[in-house]
């Protein structure tokens, strides 16, 4: 009877630190989805935030061009159509 009561007792302590176990890892892969898709996340807008900043330095090379090629029309005169000063 002792044997028995302590095999019992020993499979349900095996039972139940496996489900523990079990329960702590699907605990801890879940705490991890969170930071998983966090670094995602935070990889994405680096991503985004590299080309809109790329965008940008674009914009402003194309206005300073144009900026120039501005004053370079303004500071020769007026020109009529033919590109004679009026």
């Amino acid at each position: 009877m002792i044997s028995l009561l302590s095999e019992n007792t020993v499979r349900r302590t095996q039972v139940t630190s496996t489900s523990s176990a079990q329960r702590q890892t699907v605990s801890t892969s879940l705490d991890l989805v969170p930071i998983l898709h966090l670094q995602n996340m935070e990889q994405e807008h680096q991503l985004r935030m590299s080309s809109l900043q790329q965008y940008v330095c674009e914009l402003l090379l194309r206005n300073q061009q144009l900026r120039m090629a501005l004053l370079e029309l303004t500071a020769t005169g007026p020109e009529d159509t033919n590109g004679r000063h009026a």
